[in-house]
């Protein structure tokens, strides 16, 4: 595990991710936010080793549509309408 590439290939099965270091993310913080937002994930590492792993939230319109799912199963299970 001695190299970034070397835990992608040999322990995660995670190849296909953008990789960057900590110094790089830092520099060019408001372009990978556009890129996360976009869909890219990213792995932000430090010292040659993965620390995080950033990737965009689901829509609003689609949390939003997921919770009214969820309070309507529950007031189903609850026996309300």
């Amino acid at each position: 595990m001695g190299t970034l590439a070397g835990w992608f290939s040999d322990n995660n099965g995670m190849g296909g991710q953008t990789v960057m270091t900590a110094a790089e993310a830092r520099q060019q913080f408001a372009a990978l936010l556009d890129r996360v937002v976009a869909g890219e994930t990213v792995l932000i590492s430090r010292r040659g080793k993965p620390v995080v792993r950033l990737s965009a939230l689901a829509p609003p319109a689609q949390t939003q549509a997921q919770a009214a799912l969820w309070l309507q199963r529950l007031r189903a299970w609850h026996g309300r309408p």
